[in-house]
């Protein structure tokens, strides 16, 4: 009788079900074909058994598979339940645990990784709730990436999850996903521990209920999505264009502790450019996708200027410009080239990063007087200097705006903007208007800063009393008009004062309370009281043409004795403007459009807009009326102020508080920008 010739090999088993079990994925499988029953065996993954079964293995790769088996398993729990004790964590012991072990397990398959290619490899995985199936399977040595597409139409969308292996995309849904392992035709792909917990995070937000509903998809989903994936929108939600002149700026950067670099750039509405050219530039910021349509005349036209301040510039083709360190400092080209770029307008940025350039032995001394205002203006003399060089003031304020902490001396030594002094100064320089060695700032300042003691002086000392009473009490800083037929709620109170003590500063307020919580009614207090100091006075509402007539009637039911009329239709009358007995006018947004020559003409003391955030976008034609609109004090309604993202309070905040802010560039980079980075 023939002997029958065993066929005995061993191979790793990999069961992915387990990691979200008892995480002992790993085992030794023993395959005998010539078994009278099942040929497979399962051995544990010991130093004896690896020994046995895979006496050609590595020491190094024998290690990261130890801690795959029991006793493994078991000490990486415990020391995860005694840093858990250790850091009291504020999240559950079991999602804290299974964040830990996945972690971990990732790591020892990271590890494990370089080793895969020399062993064979099997994976038990289910069939069904009962029936499970093994077979020969790998791991690749590929590392995977995941992105996003949107798909559908514009009224149904749908986010798609692509898989990005050694270029080529493959959807999601043709793998099999065990937390971090994606499978695909018995090929095994780790991704990293940050795009399982995306993929996780995916499955709970259950992106189909935003399907009809694009803002509210931007919203709660692309927009954390887009901070680290690349997501493809395919033209399904609307962009935002942007197609307006770049502002010229330099980045100033070192190669090698030898070259300066000096890199051009092209600001435009807050996103910087400096790649070499192309028509248009796709950028996603909170959520909103931008169009930037690049201006190729004025890139071209800086760039030659920039090839002009040295003769070698010509010759490099990289995008940007170097000089070693002795060219840069030969015949004063670097504080020359510095000054030229300052007097023509252009940003320059990097200057704190430099390190070769020495920095000044002298500090910055500073010579700051108030001398008086000018309207809503306050006028300060300012001198600034290190040592005997006195600095221009516009030349500071570039620097500043452009974000930087140095200036460059005439000989070519760094002067330093201490912290100090850049938390008093830096505010008024950027936002002043400058004239020689004066500065005009807006007189709002001084109230926004009472430490600053320049500004002391624009502070009367009844006012802040009584701004400082608002702010620590609960008693009456300014009655009511008793005409008015309402009582008002602490809270009522409260926002009608405060709209009171803006006014006599001479400062515009925003009111923007939920919808329901009575912000016509305090209003209308407002509007009552003003009256009361100036019974000749008038004022005008704008708001959206479906809110005039309510308007007009809360002024019949709370305060009857102002005469109130509706400018709007077509049998609106021009002698409702000219009329000096109507003490409120009531108008909408597109009556301001039509009638703007006539609204235009007329002064009023309180121009308030209701629904202010209709004057979001500072480009839109309204916003730049009702900025021509001549009122003393200048209110703002709105229960949503903020709809897509911070920058929407530029227009609106402008309008109360007119140059406060700076320009759309600076408010942008100074505050919309941080804030909502932060958020």
């Amino acid at each position: 009788m023939a002997q029958v010739k065993k066929e005995i090999r061993s191979v790793l088993l990999l069961s992915p079900y387990k990691l979200l079990q008892d995480q002992r994925v790993l085992e030794i499988l023993v395959i005998d074909k010539s078994a009278a029953k099942s040929p497979f065996t399962n051995k544990p993954i010991n130093s004896s058994e690896l020994k046995t079964w895979f006496p050609d293995m590595s020491k190094p790769c024998k290690d990261v598979l130890t801690w795959f088996n029991a006793e493994g398993i078991e000490f990486t729990r415990d020391e995860i339940r005694k840093k858990y004790a250790k850091q009291k964590a504020g999240i559950a012991f079991g999602d804290y645990y299974l964040s830990s072990m996945m972690r971990h397990m990732l790591e020892l398959f990271e590890r494990l990784k370089p080793f895969a290619q020399t062993m064979r490899w099997y994976h038990k995985i289910p069939v069904d709730h009962i029936r499970f199936t093994t077979g020969a399977c790998s791991i690749s040595r590929y590392k995977p990436a995941i992105q996003f597409l949107l798909t559908g139409t514009a009224d149904n969308i749908e986010l798609q999850t692509w898989v990005n292996v050694n270029g080529s995309l493959t959807p999601l849904s043709d793998f099999r996903r065990y937390e971090f392992l994606l499978e695909s035709r018995n090929e095994y792909y780790l991704i990293s521990y940050a795009d399982a917990q995306t993929l996780n995070w995916l499955e709970k937000a259950n992106t189909f209920q935003y399907a009809g509903n694009p803002q509210a998809l931007v919203t709660n989903v692309l927009t954390r999505l887009e901070e680290s994936y690349k997501v493809d929108r395919a033209g399904l939600i609307e962009m935002e264009a942007i197609d307006v002149l770049p502002i010229n700026r330099v980045m100033l950067s070192e190669i090698s502790n030898s070259f300066l670099m000096i890199t051009p750039q092209w600001v435009y509405e807050g996103f910087v450019i400096e790649d070499k050219w192309r028509e248009t530039e796709k950028i996603t910021r909170n959520g909103v996708e931008y169009l930037i349509n690049r201006n190729k005349e004025a890139e071209d036209k800086f760039r030659l200027f920039l090839e002009s301040l040295h003769s070698s510039f010509s010759r490099q083709l990289n995008g940007y410009y170097y000089l070693s360190f002795a060219d840069a400092q030969k015949a004063q080209w670097f504080p020359k080239t510095y000054h030229t770029l300052l007097s023509e307008n252009i940003e320059v940025t990097g200057m704190d990063m430099l390190k070769h350039f020495r920095y000044s032995a002298f500090p910055l001394s500073s010579e700051v007087k108030y001398t008086g205002e000018e309207a809503h203006m306050v006028v300060l003399h300012m001198k600034l200097n290190f040592g005997k060089e006195q600095i221009p003031l516009r030349e500071m304020q570039k620097m500043l705006l452009a974000g930087q902490r140095v200036v460059i001396l005439k000989d070519g030594s760094l002067g330093l903007l201490p912290d100090e002094w850049l938390a008093k100064y830096s505010g008024i320089i950027k936002l002043g208007k400058i004239k020689d060695d004066k500065i005009h700032v807006p007189r709002w300042l001084a109230f926004s800063d009472e430490e600053n003691t320049e500004l002391a002086p624009v502070i009367k000392n009844d006012w802040l009393s009584k701004w400082r009473q608002w702010q620590q009490s609960d008693s009456i800083v300014y009655q009511p008009d008793p005409l008015v037929n309402a009582s008002l709620r602490p809270y009522q109170q409260k926002g009608f004062e405060w709209m009171m003590l803006l006014a006599e500063a001479g400062a515009g307020a925003c009111l923007a309370d939920d919808m329901g919580l009575g912000k016509t009614l305090q209003s209308i207090c407002f509007l009552s009281a003003r009256l009361v100091l100036n019974k000749n006075s008038r004022h005008l509402i704008v708001c959206p043409s479906s809110l005039m007539y309510n308007w007009k009637q809360e002024f019949e039911k709370f305060a009857p004795h102002i005469v109130v009329r509706v400018h709007h239709g077509a049998s609106r009358s021009s002698e409702t403007i000219s009329d000096s007995n109507i003490q409120v006018i009531i108008t909408s947004y597109g009556t301001v459009r039509s009638d703007f020559p006539l609204l235009s003409a007329a002064s009023f003391e309180t121009i308030l807009l209701d629904e202010s955030h209709n004057i979001k976008n500072p480009a839109a034609q309204i916003t730049k009326l009702v900025n021509q609109l001549r009122g003393e004090i200048r209110i703002a309604l709105s229960g949503t102020p903020v709809m897509n993202n911070t920058f929407d309070l530029y227009a609106q905040l402008d309008f109360l508080l007119p140059g406060i802010f700076g320009s759309r560039e600076y408010f942008k980079r100074e505050f919309a920008d941080p804030i909502d980075r932060d958020n």
